[in-house]
């Protein structure tokens, strides 16, 4: 049984999913229960290494553990409600167990047999994408991949629709014209906070609507079975050294909201940003509670969070890269946002995926559809992007973007801070 009273916290963004990881977590909370068993296999042998998961629906909450010798497992700070509980390990699983109520102060137990064939292994995708898909990118890059069909809409796509991405991403997409009508106005959004974008008319767009409905409407066969996310799992079991953890899975309200980024506060709260719902959403480490935050109001409804960091001072960073423009900073003590609308980019919006924020304050943007590194100083509301020329970014700015290509996990750089050298940047401009 896990016991320990200190606390870690390690928060992963997934597609509609933001998970929270403990190791060697002990209660935070009054009201918990506890939940223990044995997990065999098929013949009535206990199963080391196997993972057992405890989902409660209405609190929107999966607990994960590992179990230890004689294939016991323990979870004792569960929060009170009904619990479903399944084991997986191996090519093997158990079925759902029946709901198990679980009382504060008290213990449940559960014993399971993994008796059921599991799902085949999922292939690596993008969200939202087919597993085994290497993606438009790979494709464009050797040349392959179907092309857009002649047609009307074909021009206007090649004109008007490239300005971010390729048409491979068109031409691999598919859905009822109710679902391509909702592509076409989120891009013509995009298109409003963009420099180099150029702007659908109404006729366009019923052209546009009609070409893309007919070459690229559902697939034969209705829609793709979703896949068992317990396939995902490792298909070996875990060795000792890697048992003692506890992982909680959140899942968000709101099932489209395409969680981009996360970052944890001094406090151990996670944070999310929300790509399409537009809001900053906090999972409290302690009471495992979900508030979300809208930011303020602008020109457009739409609100497109990318990036997200943690500041110096524990506030948070983030860049609403769609119609608005504009970057935000939210304090967690007092619940509040500050506005900093940013000046027009070289080329493209301001949306970027990477922030980041100096030691001295400033904070620091990789902005993709401009193609341009771009800093804000808060103090003095100065923005200045950096040119774009074939020297060298800031050591610092260099080391960040680096950390975006390797996945945002470490920061690598072996050159000496004199041997690099500062880039040309544009003439600094005020954020409004």
């Amino acid at each position: 049984m896990l016991k320990s009273d200190k606390l870690k916290l390690y928060f992963t963004a997934l597609a509609f999913v933001a998970s929270v990881l403990w190791s060697n977590a002990g209660s935070a909370q009054d009201a918990v229960g506890t939940v223990t068993g044995v997990i065999k296999d098929a013949a009535g042998a206990p199963v080391s290494g196997a993972f057992v998961q405890m989902k409660n629906a209405e609190r929107r909450l999966n607990f994960m553990v590992i179990t230890h010798e004689e294939g016991r497992y323990a979870n004792n700070r569960l929060p009170v409600g009904k619990y479903v509980v399944q084991a997986i390990g191996g090519e093997q699983q158990s079925a759902p167990s029946a709901p198990v109520e679980v009382v504060a102060g008290k213990s449940s137990a559960v014993d399971l047999s993994l008796t059921v064939a599991r799902a085949p292994a999922l292939a690596p995708a993008w969200p939202g994408r087919t597993p085994g898909d290497r993606g438009e990118e790979a494709d464009a890059a050797r040349g392959a991949g179907p092309h857009l069909p002649d047609g009307e809409g074909k021009a206007i796509i090649e004109a008007k629709c490239m300005f971010c991405h390729d048409a491979q991403r068109i031409v691999r997409s598919h859905g009822e014209p109710a679902r391509w009508q909702q592509v076409i106005g989120t891009m013509r959004l995009y298109a409003q906070g963009s420099t180099l974008a150029k702007p659908l008319t109404d006729d366009e767009e019923k052209v546009l609507l009609a070409y893309v409905s007919t070459n690229f409407g559902p697939l034969p066969g209705g829609p793709k079975p979703k896949p068992d996310p317990l396939s995902r799992l490792p298909r070996t079991l875990l060795p000792p050294e890697a048992r003692d953890y506890i992982v909680v899975e959140y899942e968000l309200p709101n099932t489209r909201a395409e969680p981009h980024e996360m970052a944890v506060d001094p406090r151990g709260n996670g944070w999310v940003s929300q790509r399409v719902g537009g809001k900053l959403g906090r999972l409290d480490g302690e009471t495992l509670r979900y508030i979300e935050y809208a930011p303020p109001a602008a020109g457009s409804n739409t609100v497109r969070l990318n990036g997200i960091r943690r500041g110096n001072n524990g506030e948070l960073w983030m860049v609403d890269g769609g119609p608005n423009r504009r970057w935000l900073s939210f304090d967690p003590k007092t619940e509040q946002f500050l506005v900093y609308n940013l000046p027009p980019t070289t080329s493209g919006s301001a949306s970027g995926n990477t922030v980041r924020v100096h030691p001295d304050g400033t904070v620091w943007l990789a902005s993709i559809a401009a193609n341009q590194v771009i800093r804000l100083d808060p103090a003095t509301k100065q923005c200045q992007p950096a040119s774009r020329t074939t020297r060298t970014l800031p050591p610092t700015a260099w080391r960040w973007t680096a950390a975006a290509t390797s996945g945002g996990s470490r920061m690598r750089s072996t050159r000496s801070r004199a041997s690099i050298p500062r880039p040309e940047t544009s003439k600094s401009s005020r954020c409004p």
